[in-house]
Parts: C-alpha cells; structure tokens; sequence
C-alpha cells in the first residue's frame, strides 16, 4: 500500500500564517492518491485548543479550518498528550496550545482504516512534539519527545 505522507511546519509568526494556509494548499496531491499531512502547524482549529490567557483569534482559527477544508483533509485523533506547546508551567499565567496535527484526505481513510498517531510528553522541556515513526523509519524533530503512527 503506498500513500504521500507530508511533514508540515507552519510559520510561527501571525503575520505569515496565511503563508502557511497557502504552501499547505500547494502541498495538495493534484491525483487521488492517499494523503496523511502531519507536523507542527503553529495553528489551532478550535478555541478549545488553547488553555490560558488571551484567546486565539477568531480570524486565525477561521483561515486554518479554511485551509484544511480547501485540501479535502480531517483531523486523525490523536492519542496522549494533545497540547504540544507551553509556556510558564506552573504559573497561574500558563499558556498551552495544540499545535501539531494529523490529517487525512478521504483516500487515506478508506485505504488504512485505522490511523493513530500518539503525542508523548517529553519530561525535561516546555516544548513538546509530535514525531512519528513512518514504515519504521523515525524522523525526530526533537530529541526530548518521542512518538508515532500506526498504519493498518
């Protein structure tokens, strides 16, 4: 069985997330060939995917789930840990987001019907991250964090 697997990282800059939405689009398959597109975002779908101080806003969560919606692709459920970023843990001002994602284009889907990608907290760092292990084949983005998806 062979699929496209993208490994996406968004512009972390507000100002350049447009940019991202964009290359993302461009990423599209133009066949219909299976298509998983994971990473690093640096963008929310939801106000749920942000705890903390000042909400995200609404334009920003409206352009990402536009964009997604533009390449015919869903969010595969993660399991563990869904918050991948943090800042001032511990502090009544502590701020986490969901940032990382998993998605699928409806040829992925009816090919592997079960998709699950995992999150794992990486104990020494602020920064946590998704990184999966594709046909056996690890590709770290960060040496403190560990993680995966199973194809089947």
């Amino acid at each position: 069985k062979t699929f496209r697997l993208t490994r996406f990282y968004g512009y972390s800059a507000r100002n350049r997330r447009s940019d991202s939405w964009d290359l993302l689009r461009a990423c599209r398959p133009y066949s219909l060939e299976p298509w998983c597109c994971t990473g690093d975002f640096n963008d929310m779908l939801t106000p749920a995917d942000k705890r903390g101080v000042h909400a995200h806003p609404e334009q920003l969560l409206a352009g990402f789930q536009q964009a997604v919606s533009d390449c015919n692709l869903k969010e595969v459920s993660m399991q563990g840990y869904l918050y991948t970023w943090s800042k001032w843990l511990g502090q009544p001002e502590c701020v986490e987001e969901r940032l990382d994602w998993a998605f699928t284009n409806p040829e992925m889907r009816e090919r592997f019907h079960k998709i699950s990608p995992t999150n794992l907290v990486a104990p020494r760092s602020y920064w946590k991250s998704s990184i999966y292990h594709q046909l056996g084949w690890p590709a770290c983005l960060n040496s403190r964090t560990v993680g995966g998806i199973e194809l089947s």
